[in-house]
């Protein structure tokens, strides 16, 4: 038997296979490169947001701290004063 014949058909059948892949492949990496220009958008939003989150926590744990000194100084100063009755404002 003579298989001289089967590249023949092997590269009729792969030829079009081949170029078909080639031009997905194509597309693809167009493809690629603008999802990897948002991936770095997406990146550089999310850092922001994280130094956001960052500096709100630190004015958070300054105005707590804040709140408990001037608890602390309320306290403080209601122990010193004696409760006034109240009064009309004419009297």
């Amino acid at each position: 038997m003579d298989w001289g014949w089967v590249p023949i058909v092997v590269a009729l059948i792969a030829g079009p296979v081949m170029w078909m892949l080639k031009r997905f492949e194509r597309r693809n990496d167009q493809q690629h490169a603008s999802n990897l220009e948002l991936l770095q958008d997406i990146k550089v939003s999310v850092h922001e947001n994280r130094q956001d989150v960052r500096e709100l926590r630190g004015d958070v744990r300054g105005l707590k701290a804040d709140h408990r000194l001037l608890k602390y100084e309320v306290d403080r100063i209601g122990q010193k004063v004696e409760p006034v009755e109240p009064r009309g404002v004419y009297e």
